[in-house]
């Protein structure tokens, strides 16, 4: 059975663990939605803009590309499209990683810095304060307050996540997450310019983040945050979705965060 361990209980563990910290460091990587904040920031952006017609054409025939790839009707508005490419994931039809590069570069044709005022408009209407895990507010002070390097590691638009994460103080140089292609004065286009941290990848993409600093945590909620939580000395399963639940106790040295 998954040991269970409270915040306090947890920190122990970590503080113990980090007193042969060497000079190379320590740190804590944390998937995002799920983890850091409840629901999903990636899916706050899309239907924020889509509810609010705010895709521009510069999308629409790669669009109809993936749409068509997939044997999806490919006629209808930016946004029908990219409605229905969403809808055919959660059926299955389109791979995850396709879609959540689709719901970084669906932006294309605005600049950077609108896609980051669109999603501080979303995340304050989705009420994303209120959503944040307080639970771990201690370990991520505790692992701040000596110096440990704290890192996020997210399959939604880079973006969103760069406000979602500034809420727990992590700056956008500590985060891996989908980047959509840009042209040199920042206009997004219909690409990305990175792989799409999912599965195997996120643990990868974690190890690159974090250096040479020994990866002392990690911490996931879904079933494909698996291989992360194991790559590190210690994984906490925070709020685990049934997916993860089924898989908790064949992974080693994965504990249990419990809530509240």
């Amino acid at each position: 059975m998954t040991r269970r361990l409270r915040a306090d209980e947890l920190l122990c563990l970590l503080r113990a663990a980090a007193r042969d910290v060497g000079p190379e460091g320590a740190g804590l990587a944390f998937d995002g939605d799920g983890t850091l904040w409840a629901g999903d920031v990636g899916d706050d952006l899309f239907f924020h803009a889509l509810d609010r017609e705010l895709l521009v054409d510069d999308a629409r025939p790669h669009l109809q590309r993936l749409a068509r790839q997939h044997d999806l009707d490919s006629g209808g508005s930016t946004e029908l499209l990219a409605r229905r490419i969403y809808d055919a994931h959660v059926q299955g039809v389109v791979p995850p990683p396709l879609t959540y590069a689709m719901m970084a570069w669906c932006f294309a044709g605005h600049s950077v810095e609108h896609l980051q005022a669109i999603a501080r408009e979303a995340l304050a209407e989705a009420g994303l304060a209120a959503r944040l895990h307080l639970e771990l507010t201690p370990i991520i002070d505790w692992a701040r307050s000596v110096g440990m390097k704290i890192i996020v590691v997210s399959a939604s638009p880079h973006p969103v996540v760069e406000v979602a994460a500034a809420a727990w103080g992590i700056p956008p140089t500590e985060i891996a997450a989908v980047r959509p292609a840009t042209t040199p004065d920042g206009r997004i286009e219909p690409d990305v310019s990175c792989v799409v941290p999912y599965g195997e990848r996120k643990t990868r993409l974690g190890r690159e983040l974090l250096g040479d600093a020994r990866w002392l945590a990690a911490f996931g909620d879904n079933h494909f945050d698996a291989a992360m939580l194991c790559a590190a000395e210690l994984g906490v399963a925070v709020r685990p979705k049934p997916a993860l639940q089924q898989l908790l106790a064949q992974l080693d040295g994965v504990v249990e965060l419990v809530p509240g």
